[in-house]
């Protein structure tokens, strides 16, 4: 076995811990990771923004682009789509 085959061998059993083992989560384990999501969706229509004005774009099109990815969370097909019950929410995000 060579160096760089036993590291990985290494690494993908160190790693193997951060993978989902199958099993249900627990509504506090399952609401810090959507909390997770969203906080990403949101970093991510913000740097979509931040990206086209640096590209010399208007604010009105960086809005554009952004709300292209934040839509979701701005506009939800109804009240019961965000606020609902947990089986509905990870939709929109």
């Amino acid at each position: 076995m060579s160096a760089f085959t036993g590291a990985a061998l290494r690494a993908g059993r160190a790693g193997r811990g951060l993978l989902p083992t199958g099993q249900l989560l627990t509504p506090e384990a399952w609401a810090r990771r959507h909390r997770g999501i969203v906080w990403l969706l949101w970093l991510h229509v913000a740097g979509i923004a931040v990206f086209a004005l640096a590209r010399g774009e208007t604010p009105g099109h960086a809005l554009a682009e952004a709300s292209a990815v934040g839509r979701s969370r701005w506009s939800p097909p109804s009240r019961g789509w965000v606020d609902g019950p947990a089986r509905r929410r990870p939709c929109s995000a």
